[in-house]
């Protein structure tokens, strides 16, 4: 959902173990779920180059919260990241 200048997208946060295997599969990286969350705010930030702030959402069986920001890059400065779980 973009809200303005804000992306919102809700995610269903992997587990270490989904990750895990995940990473068995021939070709596919390796993550941490900081490092996953990394990616997909690099991916929306890239989708919506308008959005002043990108807000990931995590989806879990019994509630839905803000895990991570980011300010995506200006021209002249680099993004900020904030991990909020």
């Amino acid at each position: 959902m973009v809200d303005g200048n804000v992306v919102y997208w809700a995610l269903l946060v992997p587990g270490e173990a989904e990750l895990e295997a995940h990473a068995r599969f021939p070709g596919m990286p390796r993550w941490t779920v900081e490092s996953w969350l990394r990616e997909m705010l690099g991916r929306f930030e890239a989708g919506w180059p308008q959005a002043r702030r990108v807000e990931l959402l995590g989806v879990w069986p019994d509630r839905v919260e803000p895990v991570a920001r980011a300010f995506p890059k200006a021209p002249g400065y680099s993004s900020s990241e904030e991990t909020l779980c």
